[in-house]
């Protein structure tokens, strides 16, 4: 996504933040700063580890996005300038998943968001 998104948007007024779960059984604190480093290098992502991945069954339980799982992972969410996060996230835009399955509608959906922030 660094490549298709953060550097066609170079605007400091877009932010990433990136939620790394315990998905599958090799998923650990070391793979995920290992891929972390490797995927996204951008100032602008803000990346973070969720163990007991609280916030994957708190937006399956939200249902801001369908998702086959019993949690969610592998997607995106894609929130205006103007959202708060205080008891829920507000300002929803788009939300798909599997991130690279829906790489092309999230890139749409960034573009149509920049253009009302620049």
């Amino acid at each position: 996504m660094q490549q298709e998104i953060l550097k066609k948007f170079p605007s400091d007024d877009l932010r990433v933040y990136v939620v790394w779960q315990r998905i599958l059984r090799n998923d650990a604190v070391n793979t995920a700063k290992i891929a972390a480093e490797q995927v996204f290098s951008d100032k602008r992502v803000s990346q973070m580890w969720d163990p007991a991945n609280a916030l994957g069954f708190w937006y399956k339980k939200s249902g801001e996005l369908e998702h086959k799982d019993p949690m969610v992972w592998d997607a995106y969410f894609l929130y205006g300038a103007d959202s708060e996060w205080k008891d829920a996230p507000t300002g929803l835009i788009d939300a798909g998943y599997t991130v690279w399955n829906m790489k092309d509608r999230l890139l749409k959906s960034v573009a149509t968001t920049m253009e009302t922030v620049d």
